[in-house]
């Protein structure tokens, strides 16, 4: 690997040297993955700029799957667990989540991807995934920010559930995944980015969205990498910025191909496709999504936090600095702002006021600057919105809010009087909304003193 140019951004690229008997011969198991445009060198120099589709991905998990019962692949230790004691790595060959000592492709983890497939499939040419699999350049659609622990299979669920909610076909459904868009032979020349530049951000700044992918058990909610992502979006995004959150939940059938007896659910930034504007349809679809798991949003704290690389936990922390709190608030009230819309009810549960009482403590030092979410008037036998809690959540809105929105509101309710006073968006149960207002989103104008947090996010590369 040579040294890097810069390029007219004064962006650091990527460049890998071609010079005889620098690199490995080809690993040959994985040449069927090899673009026919592919030359064998680093195609695409700008990282932000190599999604990867539904379809080359699903390409990939098929083959190492085929593979992984094959050379009966053993999972690889996924992390050092890292935590204010430093807790010691689990040795080498004990699978640290799994029970198995045979890797499955229902249990293989991006952990075992990464290390099984994406290295040796790149070794030769040192570049990434993406630049091996496609012709050239792919802007990404959406970034997504989830924890290689997760199963493959299950990121695979989720991602193609969300193509089908945002109407995008397979192979037109392009993600920014960071273990197939950086190359994994070189990924620590991006922690010398400045913040703010790093690959992700500049991706994000191309995307219609960021996606939130929600493991089993919550744990993507104790990692420190997604939530400066979470973070980054938060503050760095406009009201067109859009984010979803997905998670695999059980289901009676495999109606969507992927796992027998699995599906994915999302909670969507505005309208999924199939909602058709709808909010009754967009309530019965996100019904099933498991809110519980949201809750591990509650223990999150930066310096509990854990990386996979030691390194990278001392350097967030240190670029995060006095403002641990504000971004470990930030983090919270984006996520569990989507539970927003029951909260605001007077039939709310003992549970549900406790949570929206943290959530009203984390908005008022939170950095957001969008909020959205969907008030189930319809759907709870004599629902209806508490004036109380509406005053309660205005006193608690941040500082930074740019742009608000609550759908499944009555038009004549006090809290729609609100919003329009506030410069906010509503639209009323089982009314279609306008193109415009399908996406989710309507902007206020900007009064003065508010807009972004101060803090910059620091560089976010590798896994999650």
């Amino acid at each position: 690997h040579v040294s890097a140019p810069a390029s007219p951004m004064g962006l650091v690229l990527e460049t890998t040297s071609n010079s005889p008997g620098s690199l490995a011969p080809p690993d040959t198991r994985w040449t069927s993955l090899q673009s026919s445009a592919f030359n064998g060198v680093m195609s695409v120099p700008e990282p932000a700029l190599r999604g990867i589709s539904l379809r080359q991905l699903r390409r990939l998990y098929l083959l190492a799957s085929d593979l992984c019962v094959k050379e009966r692949w053993t999972p690889i230790p996924p992390e050092t667990l890292l935590s204010p004691t430093h807790a010691p790595q689990a040795p080498q060959g004990t699978p640290a989540f799994s029970t198995s000592p045979v890797l499955s492709p229902e249990t293989m983890t991006f952990h075992d991807l990464v290390h099984y497939a994406i290295k040796p499939a790149t070794v030769a040419y040192r570049c990434s995934l993406a630049e091996l699999m496609s012709a050239g350049p792919q802007p990404p659609m959406w970034a997504v920010s989830h924890w290689w622990g997760q199963p493959v299979k299950e990121v695979l669920r989720c991602l193609q559930t969300h193509a089908q909610d945002r109407g995008l076909a397979e192979e037109d459904a392009m993600y920014w995944i960071s273990a197939c868009a950086l190359s994994q032979h070189a990924r620590s020349r991006a922690l010398a980015e400045p913040p703010l530049t790093s690959p992700f951000y500049r991706a994000l700044s191309l995307c219609d969205g960021a996606l939130t992918l929600v493991d089993g058990e919550g744990r993507v909610f104790e990692r420190l990498w997604c939530a400066v992502e979470s973070f980054g979006v938060a503050v760095t995004s406009g009201p067109a910025m859009l984010h979803d959150i997905y998670a695999s939940v059980s289901a009676g059938d495999g109606t969507l191909g992927i796992v027998e007896g699995q599906r994915a659910v999302g909670i969507v930034d505005g309208f999924a496709a199939s909602d058709g504007g709808m909010v009754r349809r967009k309530l019965e679809r996100e019904s099933c999504f498991p809110w519980a798991l949201l809750d591990k949003v509650f223990p999150f704290a930066m310096a509990r936090a854990l990386t996979t690389e030691p390194a990278d936990h001392a350097t967030l922390l240190a670029a995060v600095g006095v403002h641990a709190t504000s971004v470990e608030a930030t983090v919270r009230a984006r996520i569990y702002a989507t539970r927003l819309g029951s909260f605001l009810l007077a039939t709310r549960t003992r549970a549900e006021d406790a949570g929206f009482r943290a959530l009203r403590g984390w908005l008022i030092i939170a950095h957001l600057r969008k909020l959205t979410a969907v008030c189930d008037v319809e759907g709870r036998k004599g629902a209806a919105i508490d004036p109380v809690a509406v005053k309660e959540l205005f006193r608690s809105m941040p500082q930074s809010l740019t742009d608000l929105r609550l759908d499944g509101v009555h038009g004549a309710s006090p809290l729609a009087a609100a919003l329009l006073e506030r410069g906010g968006g509503f639209s009323e149960a089982g009314k279609k909304q306008s193109a415009h207002d399908a996406a989710g989103h309507v902007e206020p104008p900007t009064s003065p003193g508010r807009g972004p947090a101060v803090f910059s996010p620091p560089t976010p590369v590798g896994a999650g």
